[in-house]
């Protein structure tokens, strides 16, 4: 059977003369105008922190350090740091605060998950993005100001804040609408 399926695929390029060679050689030619510059992507590590560069931005994949007071820093490298990864600091059970600069876009889900001893953080004044679950887990963060730059809240099972000791929430000044889904 399998025979007849390419004998009937070919059949129909003769039928229909040169009009799907003309139309292969049309998406091969609009393929590549879609193509892109590949991104590469590089791992390294820095001090207490393993990350990724893609492009001209800086990723934070993982902590490694001893805990206590954590600054993510504004750039490594000269390349900034735009983004803290996906469980980057998942389960550290000895991290108490963390200081994340303007350079910060996007927090990954699961980034601080189980962060238990996590009381007090600063988040990005330009951070656009909150992955679900972010801080789930944190059960000593007790209060939060939300940036007025923060345009989504990923909802993945429950939100950032699910299992969290959240009390208090508060809005930076001059926020004019609260992040979808937070």
């Amino acid at each position: 059977t399998d025979s007849s399926l390419v004998f009937a695929a070919g059949t129909a390029g003769i039928d229909t003369g040169n009009a799907l060679v003309k139309e292969a050689a049309e998406q091969t030619e609009t393929d590549k105008q879609d193509e892109q510059e590949p991104v590469i992507e590089l791992r390294s590590v820095q001090g207490d922190f393993e990350y990724t560069v893609s492009g001209e931005a800086a990723t934070i994949t993982k902590y490694t350090g001893t805990g206590g007071t954590v600054t993510i820093p504004e750039a490594i490298d000269g390349v900034p740091v735009t983004g803290i990864g996906v469980s980057a600091f998942d389960g550290c059970s000895v991290l108490e605060r963390i200081v994340i600069p303007d350079s910060v876009t996007r927090i990954e889900r699961d980034a601080f998950r189980n962060a238990s001893a996590l009381s007090e953080v600063r988040l990005s004044g330009s951070l656009t993005y909150l992955g679900g679950q972010a801080f789930d887990g944190c059960e000593n963060l007790t209060e939060i100001e939300i940036p007025a730059s923060l345009e989504e809240a990923d909802y993945y099972f429950g939100g950032p804040f699910i299992r969290s000791g959240l009390k208090t929430v508060t809005f930076e000044e001059g926020t004019t609408r609260i992040a979808r889904r937070l």
